[in-house]
């Protein structure tokens, strides 16, 4: 923030400072202090305390920023990383910083310190780094959403402290389809080509699938964050119908044309499987995937005054796979007509690049000057057209201002080197930065160094005239926000359009202060409100530990604040007694990429590589001295998730692990891309940082384009070239080079006596941006499938065959222009004459391909297959079955839209359809048939229509040939319901052909039925749950079920509740409860498809105000069950004497039946289930407690099959003793 929008911040962190020392009260020392301290908790308390000690100069330590990502799955768990910024002050001399978090720890030393470089870090070449703060340091965690804490302490002064809290998100694994599972993926086909290419790894989230099984039962799912999509449930009865839809209309709400690893948004599965997936494609994401690579060269001279530095190449393009130091420029541009330049933009609508002027010392503007921007037209790339120029100052836009090229002593010859001071100071601070096109190629938006501002020029008119006078301004200047800088100035520069948003790179210069000052930002301005965010997505130290740029000076590493003073680029290493090399890399923020993922791909140039040349003159003009300038940018990776952007650390960005883990050369130590570069990886390491500055990415490749110095060599297979720039492409998921490319190699007149100069940069920026010149969206198709309509529905029912062989016409203002067959499968497609797998593409010129936005007609059975009104294959006459269908879950995706129509002189099924725009397909043009002679009938019985748990139910099937001729390899398809136990081989008996028991499906074979012939088959099966049985056979031509009722038991008096539920699909549902000797009565009608019951009857729905829905007519049963009443009789024991005898007992005064019930007793007179009885059988006897002897009350729990249950107490009494009146003693005399 500008120090003008702090005061009572800043006045709290002065005020205890002006007694201590009046010197510490200077504002931009006391706002680095600020800055530094900002994000801690307490920030009154931290302040005080950290200034203090600071100004008496003691140790500071302090946790400035704890950032969290969203999570990533690691091995099947659930991950995070947690990025902690550290900033110090005064540290203990020979000490070090312990950071912890968890378990784990890391450790910074700061101040000077020794690091190999070889071979990852472990080897030398070795150098000095000078670690300064702050620096940054992550740990991956789990992804639990626990609290946790990191800590920061100097290991030998643990008063030097500081800790922060920090919350881990919650766990975000997703379920894996397993085997015999049902999934797959919903990806990004970034090249629309129908295949799941390894670099698209990036799913769509929110599309729903629905599957529907042979026993019409659906379920559904919905792709995750990942794209990805699965059901868990058991018993599907395969083959399924899938589909997908809520498609995000990003997309255009379908798939990508018919591939072998994305179909299309209507599948069969024959069964189980993990890859029933789609690909869909965002027109604005859409690369060919091999786009040519364009990128300017810079070559030294005046272009514009002839000689040999107007000829040279200024802009070249070349194929997207170019090796080593092999193949041709696809064109050239020279430098007569441009200049230099950086930034580059391709305008895929009409073929335009647009390329913008750059100041680079020793090389010479274009005819436009310091403002201009080139158009030129490469609709046809091997001959590109010569360039047109626009100014930005008719647009009232200064972008500043330096001498024409001759002032600034540049000559016609490339090879002679200049002074060309004013550039030197002039470099990063005038001119055009970056620049980046709309999506919808209308709006170029660009940053105009000078200002730090975003403009954007309109391009609407252009793009249909192709006049640059066309162009207009749109909006601007807008500002890039402030992004805190002290003592120095914000640098903009890049610039990137990404869904909707414009993101630009800026940096704080420093160039009044240290390396501590250097802070990178990234900030998004919003097109719609015109309006940037006010502060940065994402914002980062520039103190990280970096490489050297050269091996003669392996102590020159990081980045260094900007400066004009020529001597502190000179390094202290001259390769021959008059030549100097200036290595001093100063942060440019040059490029951005956005990965599929979201994740950021920041390149940064090196402003002295822009300062310097190769043997060219130092600012003293021509003392004797030449000087070769060394580039040493950088490209970094942070990683996205839920809105967060965390930095590579030590070559770990979220879930994946770059290339130089502890090498010493990134944030944490290590690095993700790998940007050395040399003959081999020890002390022959000749670069450890190598990039130009510049990026391109191909959506779905897999892989980010940079453009390097020397980029041949270590991490290729190719020999090392000398004083080269080219580009490496860079894998994403690993950092590690796939490929790599010499654009220009500068003859090496050091060592080769015989070498001539060419003019060319060497190891100094001598390219600038690189830009891809991506088609647009060309593909388009349609299709899909011809089907026999089995139970004359409309819907493609799952277990309904295909009709392959069916000659399908594409018309077009009547007339004939393609043939195509359909499949085994069914399936007919028409995009482009080369996707014809059978069939002709007869049309002619433009009709050799589907075009947009053109009307056609689909007519199924040309060539004489339909005649009659009824399509005829073989001895097999078809009819059209019904046309839009919405029966059951008829829509779209599924139904038959032919109609028979007239397309010129033929009588068909019909369909008219329009195509749309480029990108446009349509899977959904299906035509079902109604098999007229195949004459296949299936009658079905069951034994009983209501049933309980444990009966066993027979099924008899009969099969019924009605056609002229005999049937042949017949197989009917008999489908279990999951409330039924599996049919047993013994309790099956057939009258012809062979049945094979299954689950869940069972099938009867028959090798042939002749006609008029019939077959039957009789299967039982046991009753195992609640609920209502369907069970289901199909034959191609007819479908038959019957359902069983069997009731819910509930318990009279309880209190229960029953989800019913009915076939999904319908808009209104009408729930109907019955009871006998009661009128019927309506309890639900809306559109749920199921109801919550909590009454005893039998229930039925009807659907869309008609009957029940298809194959789901049986009631719903709901029956309520009880506990006759019972009578209890306590018999006491006998008495012997006093002593009472074992004989008492309690037993049913009631019959109740012996099998019925079991029951259970507990003393008391209430039930206690913790210490009552077994359960046990009623005996025949009745009676149920036995071999008492004394007083005491039972409760008797009596319990039916249902569960319900009845208690009663009962008290047994006992006493032996003699009631005292009748107890005195009796003399007993015999008398007689």
């Amino acid at each position: 923030m500008p120090y003008s929008e702090q005061p009572h911040e800043y006045g709290i962190f002065f005020v205890p400072f002006k007694r201590v020392n009046r010197h510490f009260w200077h504002r931009k020392v006391m706002v680095h202090f600020y800055r530094m301290l900002r994000p801690a908790s307490s920030l009154f308390c931290l302040l005080v305390c950290f200034s203090y000690y600071t100004a008496l100069g003691q140790c500071a330590l302090t946790i400035r920023q704890v950032t969290v990502s969203g999570c990533y799955s690691v091995s099947g768990s659930g991950k995070a990383t947690v990025s902690v910024n550290i900033g110090w002050a005064n540290p203990p001399a020979n000490d070090y910083i312990v950071v912890t978090s968890g378990t784990a720890s890391r450790t910074l030393t700061p101040g000077p310190v020794t690091v190999n470089y070889g071979n990852n870090g472990t080897t030398p070449p070795s150098g000095i780094q000078t670690i300064v703060s702050p620096q940054t340091i992550a740990f991956e965690i789990d992804a639990d959403g626990s609290t946790g804490a990191v800590s920061a302490v100097f290991a030998s002064n643990p008063s030097c402290s500081a800790t922060a809290s920090f919350t881990a998100p919650a766990a975000c694994v997703p379920a894996a389809c397993l085997s015999g599972g049902l999934g797959g993926i919903v990806f990004n086909d970034y090249n629309a080509n129908g295949i799941h290419d390894t670099g698209e790894t990036n799913g769509v989230a929110g599309v729903v699938i629905n599957v529907y099984d042979c026993d019409n039962n659906q379920y559904q799912a919905t792709s995750d964050a990942t794209g990805r999509w699965l059901l868990t449930e058991t018993g599907i009865a395969y083959p399924v119908r899938v589909e997908f839809s809520n498609i995000p209309a990003a997309y255009l709400g379908t798939s990508t044309p018919n591939g072998t690893g994305s179909r299309t948004t209507v599948q069969f599965v024959t069964g189980s499987s993990c890859e029933v997936s789609l690909g869909v494609n965002d027109p604005l994401d859409y690369c060919q995937s091999a786009p040519m690579i364009i990128t300017p060269c810079y070559v030294m001279g005046d272009p514009l005054q002839g000689g040999s530095s107007a000829t040279a190449d200024a802009i070249v393009g070349f194929p997207y796979y170019s090796t080593g130091m092999s193949g041709p420029k696809t064109f050239t541009i020279q430098g007569q007509y441009v200049g230099t330049t950086w930034a580059q933009v391709y305008n895929k609508a009409t073929k335009q690049l647009f390329s913008a002027a750059i100041l680079k010392r020793h090389a010479g503007l274009g005819p436009g000057g310091l403002d201009a921007i080139y158009v030129t037209d490469l609709s046809d790339p091997g001959n590109p057209g010569t360039p047109a120029y626009i100014s930005l100052s008719s647009f009232g836009i200064n972008v500043g201002t330096v001498d024409d090229n001759i002032s600034r002593g540049l000559v016609p010859d490339r090879t002679s080197p200049s002074v060309d001071q004013q550039a030197f100071e002039a470099i990063g601070k005038v001119g055009i930065g970056g620049m980046s096109l709309s999506s919808d190629s209308k709006t170029l938006y660009l940053m105009n160094i000078r200002e730090n501002a975003l403009y954007a020029l309109d391009l609407t008119a252009y793009n249909l005239s192709g006049d640059p006078g066309d162009i207009s301004l749109k909006g601007g200047p807008y500002a890039v926000p402030d992004l805190g800088c002290i003592n120095g100035a914000q640098r903009s520069w890049a610039v990137k359009y990404n869904k909707g948003k414009v993101y630009v790179g800026t940096v704080c210069d420093a160039a009044d202060g240290t390396r501590s000052d250097l802070v990178a930002g990234v900030f998004a301005f919003d097109p719609v409100t015109e309006t940037f965010n006010s502060t940065p997505v994402f914002n980062f130290p520039l103190t990280y530990p970096k490489g050297y740029p050269d091996v003669s000076a392996t102590d020159i590493t990081g980045w260094f604040p900007w400066t004009d003073n020529f001597s502190e680029l000179i390094s202290a290493t001259y390769t021959t007694p008059n030549s100097a090399f200036l290595d001093h890399p100063q942060p440019v923020f040059s490029d951005i990429e956005f990965d599929i993922d979201g994740s950021l791909i920041l390149a940064f140039n090196d402003r002295t590589g822009l300062q310097s040349g190769f043997r060219n003159y130092g600012l003293d003009g021509n003392n004797n001295n030449d000087y070769t300038g060394i580039i040493g940018g950088d490209i970094l990776r942070a990683y996205f998730k839920n809105g967060t952007y965390v930095l590579e650390n030590n070559a770990k960005a979220g879930p994946a692990t770059g290339y130089g883990a502890g090498n010493n050369q990134g944030p944490g130590f290590g690095e993700f891309y790998n940007d050395d570069s040399g003959v081999d990886f020890g002390n022959s390491l000749n670069h450890s940082e190598n990039s130009l500055g510049a990026l391109a990415l191909r959506p779905g490749s897999g892989e980010v384009i940079s453009a390097a110095m020397d980029p041949l060599g270590i991490n290729t297979p190719y020999p090392f070239i000398n004083w080269a720039a080219g580009i490496r492409r860079m894998n994403n998921s690993t950092g590690l080079v796939n490929d790599a490319y010499v654009v220009y190699a500068t003859p090496d007149t050091f060592n080769d006596p015989g070498a001539v100069a060419d003019g060319t940069f060497g190891k100094a920026a001598g390219l600038g941006d690189l830009e891809l010149a991506c088609d647009q969206v060309q593909y388009m198709e349609i299709g899909n499938r011809v089907w026999i309509d089995s139970n004359h529905d409309g819907i493609q029912d799952a277990c309904e065959p295909a009709l392959p062989g069916v000659k399908v016409g594409l018309y077009k203002n009547g007339s004939l222009i393609a043939v195509t067959e359909t499949n085994t499968d069914g399936e007919y497609y028409f995009s482009a004459k080369s996707k014809l797998v059978t069939g002709i593409w007869s049309g002619t010129d433009a009709d050799t391909t589907l075009l947009p936005n053109t009307a056609y007609q689909l007519v199924f059975g040309v060539q004489g297959q339909f005649t009659g009104n009824a399509l005829t294959l073989g001895a097999i006459r078809y009819q059209l079955t019904t046309a839009d269908s919405t029966t059951g879950t008829g829509n779209d995706l599924n139904d038959s839209d032919a109609a028979v129509g007239g397309v010129n002189s033929l009588v068909a099924p019909v369909i008219s359809l329009t195509t749309g725009n480029s990108g446009w397909v349509n899977h959904t043009y299906d035509a079902g048939f109604v098999c007229e002679q195949c004459g296949l009938r299936l009658t079905k019985l069951v034994s009983t229509s209501k049933a309980q748990v444990g009966d066993v139910i027979t099924y008899t099937l009969v099969l019924t040939n009605t056609g002229p001729v005999t049937a042949s390899n017949v197989v009917v398809r008999d489908s279990i319901s999951s409330s039924l136990a599996a049919y047993q081989p013994a309790t099956a008996s057939v009258t012809s052909g062979t049945y094979t028991p299954g689950i869940p499906v069972s099938t009867w074979a028959l090798a042939s039925l002749p006609a008029n012939g019939t077959a039957a088959l009789v299967i039982s099966a046991s009753v195992l749950s609640e609920g209502v049985i369907y069970n289901g056979a199909n034959v191609p031509g007819d479908t038959t079920t019957v359902c069983t009722s069997v009731a819910f038991k509930v318990c009279q008096g309880s209190n229960y509740a029953i989800r019913l539920t009915a076939p999904a699909g319908y808009s209104q549902y009408q729930w109907i409860r019955q009871v006998a000797g009661q009128p019927e009565q309506i309890v639900y009608d809306g559109p749920l498809n199921s109801y919550t019951a909590t009454q005893a009857g039998s229930y039925i729905v009807r659907v869309n105000a008609g009957g029940c829905p298809q194959d789901a007519c049986c009631p719903q049963l709901i029956e309520e069950d009880s506990i006759p009443s019972f009578s209890l009789v306590a018999r006491a024991s006998t008495c012997s004497g006093s002593q009472p005898q074992a004989n008492g007992q309690i037993e049913l005064s009631t019959s109740v039946g012996t099998g019925q019930y079991t029951y259970q007793y507990s003393a008391g007179a209430i039930f206690d289930q913790n210490t009552a009885s077994l359960a046990t059988q009623i005996p025949a006897d009745g009676v149920l407690i036995r071999n008492l002897s004394a007083t005491q009350t039972y409760t008797i729990r009596m319990t039916n099959a249902t569960g319900c249950y009845r208690d009663v107490a009962v008290t047994i009494t006992v006493s032996c003793d003699c009631p005292l009146p009748a107890c005195v003693p009796v003399t007993v005399t015999r008398i007689k």
